[in-house]
């Protein structure tokens, strides 16, 4: 297990998600193009090791919860001096955990390249392997080697989980394209059309409009002004043309005709 390995191993411990290298039930693997001894880049030789892993599901609960019952079984054979129903009943519980883990288990394979100079090529050795919690876990020759392999893993993930340096990409990319073939596999670009300009669109009318219109007076209408009615008044009234009642004109209108 991973979790029990010493520090030079966990040193040299590397770790692939299932996004990253696995495809259905197979996991594939390629270390950077470099030596896995000298780290050189030049006249390197691929070498590929398979292999098949046997993968269960939760097993570290399985096995605890599996000792945790034993160890009450027996603490409570001793108490009670019950040696036969409690070898039994440790039995069943052995027997149950290992059927429960056949049943949640199954094969998995993986398949690793690494790059090696002539001179380092015999020195390898197949790494050993582990599938645990949907990530391979590979314990590589040097810690070298297991920092390059997680740079270029981190390289990767940022480019979107592209595979670089696969034994035989370069010829695949090396080969001219057909006459039929696109120059480019990009999609074709939709052109950008403007869009049309919108109309301004009436005021929409509520519910209580109408009705607050009706209930509201209209003002009159003044009827318009004359120009005689513009000019301002006179600073003093018309004088009466009328002779005041009392005055000489009157008293001699008021006389009789004889004695006029």
């Amino acid at each position: 297990m991973p979790a029990l390995a010493n520090p030079h191993e966990r040193r040299c411990l590397a770790k692939y998600e299932a996004r990253d290298a696995r495809k259905g039930m197979r996991w594939t693997v390629v270390l950077p193009r470099q030596c896995w001894n000298c780290g050189t880049t030049e006249d390197l030789t691929p070498q590929r090791f398979d292999a098949e892993i046997k993968v269960y599901h939760q097993p570290v609960m399985i096995v605890s919860v599996t000792i945790a019952f034993v160890v009450l079984i027996l603490l409570t054979t001793f108490c009670l001096s019950v040696w036969l129903p409690g070898i039994l009943a440790v039995g069943i519980v052995i027997a149950g955990a290992w059927i429960l883990l056949k049943l949640k288990s199954w094969q998995e394979e993986a398949r690793l390249h690494v790059w090696s100079c002539r001179q380092h090529g015999d020195m390898l050795e197949q790494p050993d392997m582990i599938v645990e919690d949907e990530s391979l876990n590979i314990f590589l020759p040097t810690p070298e080697i297991c920092r390059a392999a997680m740079a270029d893993l981190k390289e990767r993930r940022r480019q979107g989980g592209k595979r670089r340096d696969q034994p035989g990409a370069g010829q695949a990319s090396s080969a001219p394209a057909s006459p039929n073939q696109p120059a480019s596999s990009d999609p074709p670009r939709v052109p950008h059309r403007p869009s049309a300009p919108r109309e301004d669109l009436p005021p929409i009318k509520l519910v209580g409009d109408d009705d607050s219109e009706l209930l509201v007076d209209p003002e009159p209408e003044t009827p318009p002004q004359s120009s005689s009615s513009l000019k301002p008044p006179s600073s003093q009234a018309p004088r009466s043309t009328e002779a005041p009642p009392g005055s000489q004109q009157n008293r001699e209108e008021d006389r009789p005709w004889f004695e006029q």
